[in-house]
């Protein structure tokens, strides 16, 4: 299971129960705003977890905000495009 917490200016990934923390950059994060703009959805569907789910974008979040890694977001979209 992979799972992210997102700290200030740090990201720490627990993969098996092992945490690794590594300096962020923001523009290594996409949030949900600039998202729902590329992909043409309104924001709230981003937050439907059925819809995540069923789509697969990669997302994580931060308190109340979603944001995805700009390099998984990007495959996932460019993938997403071939079926669309």
């Amino acid at each position: 299971i992979l799972k992210h917490i997102f700290l200030p200016t740090y990201i720490a990934v627990a993969i098996a129960g092992e945490i690794k923390a590594r300096r962020l950059r923001m523009d290594e994060v996409i949030w949900v705003d600039e998202m729902a703009r590329k992909c043409g959805i309104k924001q709230p569907t981003f937050y439907d977890r059925r819809w995540k789910e069923q789509s697969g974008c990669p997302l994580f979040r931060q308190g109340k905000r979603l944001g995805s890694f700009r390099k998984d977001f990007e495959k996932w979209y460019r993938s997403r495009l071939r079926y669309a």
